[in-house]
């Protein structure tokens, strides 16, 4: 359990982070399909 008393609540906000996950994750595939998400090139190497 997170942390709650009842079990019960720890099932709602694990629903609900599970829910929330799922609709950002669209969202970003949504944006890389489309390109709305410039893509920086990182140079590790110095």
């Amino acid at each position: 359990m997170l942390g709650h008393t009842s079990l019960q609540t720890t099932q709602i906000y694990a629903r609900i982070v599970d829910t929330r996950m799922s609709d950002d994750i669209s969202i970003l595939k949504s944006k890389l399909e489309t390109k709305e998400i410039p893509i920086k090139k990182v140079n590790h190497l110095r």
